[in-house]
């Protein structure tokens, strides 16, 4: 009886450093999205100009690039945590589809959201 409530203990104590470690990247995760968006909004808005800077669209691609990797790198870090967070799934699917434009991914991703 007594291994039994320190297995559930043990158990509870796995849990809720699984949900601190959970929290604290899902908040990174929150942050580098808005910096993708941001860039991407960067982007479009040079690219707009009447005379549009190549070199500041280099580098604002090169960001976009980097930005959306680690937002997908963190994606599939939460994922692997707890696959059925209904805001982490709702956050990336919207990303994909309103931000990268990859809409077959961002159907898959939002299908698991519905």
């Amino acid at each position: 009886m007594i291994e039994t409530e320190l297995r559930n203990n043990e158990s509870k104590a796995i849990d809720v450093t699984t949900l601190y470690e959970f929290q604290n990247k899902f908040v990174s995760y929150q942050k580098n999205i808005e910096k993708a968006v941001v860039v991407y909004l960067d982007f479009w808005k040079e690219l707009r100009e009447d005379n549009p800077n190549i070199l500041k669209l280099h580098n604002l691609g090169w960001k976009i690039t980097n930005q959306t990797e680690q937002v997908h790198k963190e994606f599939k870090e939460l994922y692997k945590i707890n696959s059925n967070n209904v805001k982490m799934l709702f956050l990336y699917g919207n990303f994909l589809k309103d931000v990268a434009n990859d809409d077959s991914e961002s159907y898959r991703i939002l299908e698991k959201y519905y």
